[in-house]
């Protein structure tokens, strides 16, 4: 049985919108990235300020895991790749960046192959 790897990515929905935030739809966000190492699994939550919609793929050479949050950007004020190190016996590090407008990417570098899970939960106002 290979190690698990559980992504949950959060969603942390902003409790106030202003007039002007009304009249626009606002730009979703990532605005943080976090984990846990626990005993068998590491845990990695996404964390934005809206509903958003992902796709994500398994590659190899080197293993390495993706997520594209479509419709987001890093947060505002990040420019070019963040890096996350995380060291422990699933993961290497993270890396989130803005592929291309409108789409961040989250990277999740592995130590080996892993199988995953990933869910979306959401906490509303």
């Amino acid at each position: 049985m290979r190690p698990t790897l559980i992504l949950t990515p959060l969603l942390l929905m902003a409790s106030t919108v202003t007039v002007c935030q009304a009249q626009h739809s606002p730009q979703l966000e990532v605005t943080d990235v976090r984990f846990w190492t626990l005993s068998e699994v590491t845990r990695i939550a996404i964390e934005t300020n809206g509903e958003f919609r992902f796709r994500s793929d398994q590659l190899n050479n080197p293993d390495r895991l993706f997520f594209d949050l479509l419709g987001t950007k890093p947060r505002v004020g990040v420019k070019g790749v963040q890096t996350k190190q995380v060291n422990d016996k699933l993961l290497k590090r993270i890396r989130i960046a803005e592929t291309q407008p409108g789409m961040t990417r989250v990277v999740l570098d592995l130590e080996s192959a892993v199988e995953f899970t990933a869910s979306q939960l959401s906490n509303p106002d």
